[in-house]
């Protein structure tokens, strides 16, 4: 019969100290427990724990051997009793990031750099998706939070507008609308535009001015 986690205690605090005395007074508990714990642990191991000379108390071969052993017992249960405090105070655990690729490699390493910097002890995985994978992938639970463009379009979840900015338009050198500081759909119009389909947000947006503008869309996914 396995020994219990109280008594590999015992054992583990005798065998540092160097005596039942010495054992009680560490567990703060009495002499008489102590020796009564170690019986019992003999009993269920089926061997001798220490020899008893001359009111001094010598590990067994099979003590030696053994308290290796609950020695790393020990320490992994400090490590499980350490992690439990960090993941309380949200120190330590795993982080799922989903993200749309345009951020999954410029803003998010950085902050998870600088996230990783206060807490070193928590894993972060970065998913790039497009975006309603990553909103479906929070609203399932199989990410903690997600990085996406325009709005999210999901009752369930909340959202936080971290930036806004206006979409630039890459032209030619020398074309007839480099010029302008601004362009809008109607300059666009009669022009082929490169640009994400509808189906992610950004072409959705893109679409949604054009259709505002009462104008075409002679676009190029």
């Amino acid at each position: 019969m396995p020994i219990s986690v109280r008594e590999m205690d015992v054992f583990r605090c005798v065998m540092q100290s160097g005596s039942v005395t010495n054992a009680a007074a560490a567990l703060n508990i009495s002499q008489p427990a102590v020796s009564r714990m170690l019986q019992q642990a003999e009993e269920r191991l089926g061997f001798r724990l220490f020899e008893r000379e001359k009111k001094r108390l010598k590990p067994t071969t099979e003590a030696q051997t053994l308290f290796a052993e609950v020695v790393n017992v020990f320490a992994a249960i400090e490590h499980t009793q350490r992690l439990a405090v960090e993941l309380r105070d949200g120190q330590a655990g795993l982080l799922t990031v989903a993200t749309v690729t345009g951020f999954g490699h410029t803003i998010v390493p950085q902050a998870v750099q600088r996230f990783r910097a206060e807490r070193p002890d928590v894993s972060v995985v970065i998913q790039t998706l497009t975006g309603p994978e990553v909103v479906t992938r929070v609203a399932q639970g199989r990410a903690d939070l997600g990085l996406t463009v325009g709005p999210i379009g999901h009752p369930s979840l909340d959202s936080t507008i971290l930036c806004t900015t206006e979409l630039g338009c890459v032209l030619p050198a020398g074309h007839r609308l480099a010029a302008k500081a601004a362009l809008s759909a109607l300059d666009l119009a009669d022009e082929p535009v490169i640009c994400p389909g509808p189906h992610l947000s950004i072409g959705a947006a893109i679409v949604i001015a054009f259709a505002e503008a009462n104008c075409s869309l002679a676009h190029r996914h």
